[in-house]
């Protein structure tokens, strides 16, 4: 199963001003049990996650009052690509911190959820639900960047991250999808992400 194939790293900390990727794929409807892939990206190590109280998602505390949900940063990068910036506040907003993100808690999961219903209402986007990625970049100035995707380009970004943990038993077939979604145009990449994710969904109900 490619999905397997994806592992949560174990997490660290270091210096504030480090800064990586982690890539996740898969279908939204199932994102808490998405794992998260350390693609890092300018350093070996982690940077420190924002802080803030566990409460349940929605509950405000101090200073955050004032700040709303959409007061997050929202960038449109192309057709069905939307890049999200929480900063500390956004963090304490939702009573959460990034490690509820990474960890996949149950009030992780809806800060997700709710940024991408955000990426799409501030930005136009209509999801289509096929070929979802999440890049999660820590940025130097304590912030973090979610970029939400369905293009398919994205899609094969992450299935090739995958594919460098991927097991003898599995690598074969990891290859064979990616080479078959680099040579489809993006009708066809959509039909087979859909095909192939159905498919898990079905593995999962077994």
């Amino acid at each position: 199963m490619i999905r397997a194939l994806t592992i949560m790293e174990n997490i660290g900390r270091c210096d504030r001003s480090a800064s990586f990727s982690f890539y996740a794929h898969g279908h939204p409807d199932e994102v808490c049990q998405q794992k998260l892939t350390g693609a890092r990206r300018g350093s070996s190590g982690i940077a420190q996650m924002p802080c803030g109280r566990h409460m349940r998602p929605g509950v405000r505390t101090g200073e955050s009052h004032r700040r709303e949900r959409w007061d997050m940063e929202y960038h449109k990068k192309a057709d069905l690509k939307v890049e999200c910036v929480a900063a500390r506040e956004d963090f304490d907003f939702f009573g959460i911190t990034l490690d509820d993100v990474l960890d996949r808690t149950e009030a992780g999961m809806y800060f997700l959820k709710k940024a991408k219903e955000l990426c799409a209402m501030t930005q136009g986007v209509e999801w289509t639900n096929v070929a979802y990625t999440l890049n999660i970049t820590m940025l130097p100035d304590d912030s973090v960047s979610f970029e939400f995707s369905e293009r398919i380009e994205d899609y094969v970004v992450s299935l090739k991250h995958s594919l460098a943990m991927a097991g003898d038993e599995t690598r074969g077939a990891l290859e064979e999808f990616i080479a078959a979604l680099e040579g489809a145009g993006e009708e066809e990449g959509r039909r087979l992400v859909a095909h192939f994710e159905k498919n898990i969904k079905a593995e999962r109900m077994k």
